[in-house]
């Protein structure tokens, strides 16, 4: 049984791989991906932090309101949606950071009004 390393590949330019793929032999594949990771969409009115395969923040700005919402993962479809943020699987999710998410946290937490849900 051999032991290779592979960086995953992005299909998207705009979201490089955070993850590394280990192939032991040919039929065992693993992922691991380095949590907390940061994404948003691009219209800057969503930001993620996602905690881990079945758990992720939300912070959301609708108009003059913001909320910020602790989602976990109970069924198939929302572990794939966790996935998909990841990887950057849709056009429209980008890379962020801690930092950005933070900065508008505390930006929208001056500007605008908490809802809590």
């Amino acid at each position: 049984m051999s032991l290779k390393t592979v960086v995953k590949a992005s299909s998207f330019s705009h979201c490089e791989p955070n993850d590394f793929e280990f192939t032991f032999g040919a039929a065992f594949k693993m992922s691991i991906t380095n949590y907390p990771v940061f994404r948003r969409y691009s219209d800057l009115n969503t930001w993620f932090k996602i905690i881990s395969r079945e758990s992720f923040t939300e912070l959301k700005r609708n108009g003059k309101y913001f909320s910020l919402t602790e989602f976990k993962a109970r069924i198939h479809p929302e572990r794939m949606f966790i996935n998909d943020l990841v990887n950057c699987e849709v056009n429209t999710i980008e890379i962020s950071t801690e930092d950005e998410f933070g900065e508008m946290k505390k930006k929208w937490e001056k500007e605008l009004i908490e809802v809590k849900i």
